[in-house]
């Protein structure tokens, strides 16, 4: 489909097919979909449909999407949005000892912007 159809109309078309796989229980091909265009928003969305299907692929897609929001926060706005995807992330299950991991790395990595580990108190 994604050969067929141009990008700016597979952007639109993406979560649709996804929502279609989840319909007829297909989560495995809805979940491989989601993680080759995965960016951090509809790895939140999808999360409680989608999350228990591969627990681990799920939470490296999830990381990899979330590292570059990570580096590029520059303002309190900026790590909210950041904290309100890690919040989702934190609710991937079987992957609780890896978050923890993950958030504490985060924090080491910002703890010269104060602003940030501020915002990550309530994970």
């Amino acid at each position: 489909m994604k050969k067929v159809l141009p990008p700016e109309i597979w952007e639109v078309k993406l979560p649709d097919l996804i929502q279609l796989f989840i319909r007829e229980n297909r989560k495995t091909e809805a979940l491989e979909v989601l993680l080759k265009n995965a960016w951090a928003e509809p790895l939140a969305r999808y999360l409680k449909e989608l999350g228990d299907v591969n627990p681990q692929a799920y939470f490296e897609a999830f990381k990899k999407a979330i590292l570059p929001q990570i580096r590029d926060a520059s303002s309190r706005g900026h790590y909210q949005n950041v904290a309100g995807g890690l919040k989702s992330m934190k609710k991937l299950k079987g992957q609780e000892k890896e978050f923890q991991e993950f958030l504490e790395e985060i924090r080491q990595i910002n703890a010269r912007r104060p602003a940030f580990p501020d915002e990550l108190r309530g994970i």
